[in-house]
């Protein structure tokens, strides 16, 4: 889930106001505020610029060729490009390790937001209409009207373009579109069930559930974690509500039991700590 910025910091003679899209128009950009927007997040620095459009919301994005920290919410990889180049093919690449990673602390960290600020969000990113099937492929060629230069030059140039989301899914969020796909999925702690060789995690959320897998697949690829398994049971009892974030691929069993899949050691976390981490933290 890509979050859609609202807000940004305004630096300038050693003073930093946060203001919102409502704050900004055309004119009052280009005079005061353009080059001076800043990402809001803690400790990173990434330029925003203003995109002003006709009969859609407002919003900050990321200013050309600038990055992210690595820790941020809005961070994303860049892919070598052209707009306009079909990009179908991205979807077909082995998602690096550094890539899932930081998929689940973004998902973690959406796990966190506030039902008003999940409100907020709604508020702003309004659902895409779906295009007809027709036969053959078509190229996109909608008008999408901007109001200021960097937003158009960005369209305009060969650029690094964003790569491909790693799609996040709440538990309560998953649905048969979803299945035997890769995903990103969230939930709290249940109950966990384990032994040498398989183990078990329950999540849930509101009155969804999941059942979260490892087997032998997952033991083959990170034989290191087993025997470890039973330290998140004792995380969960001396914290209560727990979140598990996890990279994997889901089904629904002959029960319409929907079942998620894990199979590597550092493809899912617990509070946002490996199950390494949280073992070498029980061990001290």
């Amino acid at each position: 889930m890509a979050v859609t910025m609202t807000s940004a910091l305004f630096k300038m003679d050693n003073k930093v106001e946060e203001i919102n899209t409502s704050d900004v128009n055309l004119d009052n950009y280009n005079k005061k505020y353009k080059g001076h927007l800043y990402c809001t997040t803690e400790n990173c620095n990434a330029k925003l610029v203003f995109v002003q459009r006709m009969g859609k919301p407002n919003y900050f994005k990321t200013w050309p060729k600038e990055d992210h920290d690595e820790d941020c919410l809005h961070y994303f990889d860049r892919l070598t490009g052209r707009v306009g180049t079909n990009t179908e093919h991205f979807i077909n690449l082995q998602i690096p390790p550094e890539r899932i990673k930081r998929g689940l602390k973004e998902a973690y960290k959406l796990s966190k937001i506030t039902k008003e600020e999940k409100e907020q969000i709604k508020e702003v990113v309004k659902p895409r209409k779906k295009n007809k099937k027709t036969n053959g492929k078509k190229s996109n060629t909608g008008i999408n009207v901007v109001f200021n230069k960097d937003e158009a030059d960005e369209t305009a140039e060969t650029m690094a373009t964003r790569g491909p989301n790693l799609l996040k899914r709440s538990v309560d969020m998953l649905k048969e579109s979803d299945f035997g796909k890769p995903r990103i999925v969230t939930g709290i702690i249940e109950n966990i069930t384990y032994s040498e060789e398989s183990a078990l995690i329950k999540i849930y959320n509101d009155d969804s559930k999941v059942d979260v897998k490892f087997e032998e697949a997952f033991f083959a690829n990170s034989p290191n974690y087993k025997g470890l398994f039973h330290h998140i049971e004792r995380f969960i009892t001396d914290n209560g509500s727990v979140m598990f974030v996890g990279y994997g691929q889901s089904n629904k069993n002959m029960d319409g039991i929907i079942e998620f899949y894990v199979y590597h050691g550092d493809e899912f976390t617990i509070e946002d700590m490996t199950l390494l981490s949280l073992a070498s933290f029980y061990s001290h």
